[in-house]
């Protein structure tokens, strides 16, 4: 059997990839249908062999009742038919599996393309840069309030005052960093005073 017509269709598809989705889309729709259509000509091609096998078993019967060395030929030759016939039967059904495999081999990287496609367009709504700032702003206040929270409910001075000072030695351009150096004075003065 020979492959190649869809392995090169496979391979097209792989170096045409790029941002424009119609295109790709269009080539993974098109193998879609060309795998539908041979699908559809081997269930025809089945049909008729099986068929073919049932009119050839029907004939085999009827001819073996004749006497003399005529019927043993042609039970011999409807043998020969009969076997090919199921050779060419499942060299259909291997075929037709190769095709299954290969179908979804297409839709799942089809999906594959579908999501990257997706986290495309959302890294593109929004600044990466701006998503980091957050975080880490959303950190250095994690810090501070985990600071306060260890200085006014737990008693914990000593922690609270490492927190605030790796808070503003690791954050020093946020405003909790700002807001840890404040803490950080007025320990100091408290101790102090």
């Amino acid at each position: 059997m020979e492959y190649d017509p869809i392995e090169r269709l496979l391979k097209e598809a792989d170096g045409e990839a790029c941002d424009c989705g119609r295109e790709l889309r269009g080539v993974a729709g098109g193998a879609r249908r060309i795998v539908r259509r041979r699908r559809m000509a081997r269930r025809v091609v089945a049909g008729a062999a099986v068929g073919l096998l049932v009119v050839g078993a029907v004939c085999w019967q009827w001819v073996g009742r004749g006497p003399g060395r005529e019927t043993v030929v042609k039970r011999t030759e409807g043998g020969e038919e009969v076997r090919r016939l199921k050779a060419e039967v499942e060299e259909l059904r291997r075929e037709a599996d190769w095709r299954m495999r290969l179908a979804r081999r297409l839709m799942e990287e089809e999906e594959q393309w579908r999501r990257a496609m997706e986290l495309r367009r959302e890294l593109a709504r929004g600044d990466p840069m701006e998503a980091l700032r957050e975080r880490v702003d959303y950190a250095a206040f994690a810090m501070v309030y985990q600071g306060d929270r260890m200085s006014r409910e737990l008693g914990l001075a000593e922690s609270a005052e490492r927190l605030y000072r790796e808070c503003s030695r690791d954050f020093p351009g946020t405003q909790w960093g700002q807001v840890a150096r404040q803490r950080l004075a007025e320990m100091k003065e408290r101790k102090a005073g």
